[in-house]
């Protein structure tokens, strides 16, 4: 995710929303990012389908 533009934190927002609303019981949901750099350093959201669980 790149939100240095000025739309940017918009966009991040509202992906980062999305994400945190996904179904944890479905789905592993995990932001990648750097803690110490300036200036809105672009970010990864990885989201992993997790296996059907078996009844």
């Amino acid at each position: 995710i790149y939100h240095g533009h000025p739309a940017g934190k918009l966009e991040k927002d509202a992906v980062v929303t999305f994400c945190e609303a996904i179904p944890q019981q479905d789905f592993h949901v995990l932001s990648y990012q750097f803690i110490n750099q300036k200036n809105d350093a672009p970010f990864v959201i990885v989201i992993e389908k997790r296996k059907p669980r078996q009844s």
